[in-house]
């Protein structure tokens, strides 16, 4: 059997567009050649790959179950043409980095960017904000060569290095009646408007671990998705809200109050990679650059990181 890319392509193209007109428009091809890769990679299989529901195509039961057990595998060979054009067009010079928002929308990940370019003219870069489920997804599968991410991951293929452990501070308004408090818990809380991240963002479920710690009952105002957004809402006198220092860096702080949150809850910042490799020396050189800008931002903001 021999299975070109050029199969595959079209055989994903259809199932992402249900019809073989779209697929070749999606191709840049003919529908009539689309048709025949289709046809000859049916005949090479064996069985139908698809079949005709009015105008659309759909997966065959047989089709679908080739979907499921090679969709890892064709992500693979796309990779594999994506890291030898990279290696043709830009000799190996493109580093794909997907991460979290408090590590993307702060001066973090921009600063260590910053300081690696300065010393390693030529590259470029692809940064992408993911979820945490998601950035060990795409690193595993080879969508992006590192992920930068909260720790400990749990995944047996993965690996993983520190880049920095921070402490969750509570953020309100200057002109908040809590402005003046040196530090807050969940029990100077209780009857206050709270802006908190949403139950899957695992910053949650640590603050959360908190209240019930002390036995007072969660009730936000607001829920949201960002740090950033959280801080925003703040500012507008809208309540109390518990977020990462680093996303705090990120704003414009002047309309805010940072305050140290008891009980102390900690955040480990670190990058991840397959574990069936070694970092390449430039993505050492960037975990080195994230390490570099964290401790410079802690010494920078100490009013924000509050440490000791």
């Amino acid at each position: 059997m021999n299975i070109r890319m050029r199969q595959l392509r079209a055989f994903r193209a259809i199932v992402e567009t249900g019809s073989v007109s779209e697929a070749a428009d999606h191709l840049g091809l003919t529908q009539s050649t689309v048709s025949k890769m289709l046809a000859g990679f049916e005949a090479d299989l064996g069985f139908d790959l698809f079949e005709r529901v009015g105008r659309r195509l759909r997966l065959s039961e047989q089709g679908r179950m080739f979907l499921e057990r090679t969709g890892y595998a064709i992500d693979l060979l796309e990779d594999i043409q994506s890291i030898a054009e990279d290696i043709r067009d830009n000799q190996g010079r493109r580093v794909r980095i997907c991460a979290i928002g408090p590590t993307v929308f702060s001066r973090l990940i921009p600063e260590a960017i910053a300081h690696f370019v300065s010393e390693n003219p030529g590259f470029s870069f692809l940064i992408e904000m993911k979820t945490r489920a998601v950035i060990e997804d795409w690193v595993i599968k080879r969508q992006s060569d590192i992920g930068i991410t909260l720790l400990p991951v749990d995944h047996g293929q993965l690996d993983s290095r520190s880049i920095a452990t921070v402490s969750a501070v509570a953020v309100v308004s200057n002109g908040h009646p809590l402005a003046n408090r040196k530090e807050l818990s969940p029990s100077d809380l209780v009857g206050e408007s709270i802006i908190i991240p949403k139950r899957s963002v695992r910053l949650r479920g640590l603050v959360e671990a908190g209240f019930i710690q002390q036995g007072v009952e969660l009730q936000p105002l607001i829920e949201t998705s960002t740090g950033i957004s959280a801080l925003h809402l703040a500012a507008q006198g809208l309540g109390v809200t518990v977020v990462d220092p680093f996303t705090v860096t990120g704003v414009d702080t002047r309309d805010l109050c940072v305050i140290r949150w008891r009980p102390e809850t900690q955040l480990d910042y670190g990058v991840i990679w397959p574990r069936h490799r070694s970092l390449t020396r430039q993505e050492t050189d960037i975990v080195d650059c994230a390490v570099g800008a964290a401790l410079d931002l802690g010494e920078r903001y100490p009013e924000i990181f509050l440490t000791g």
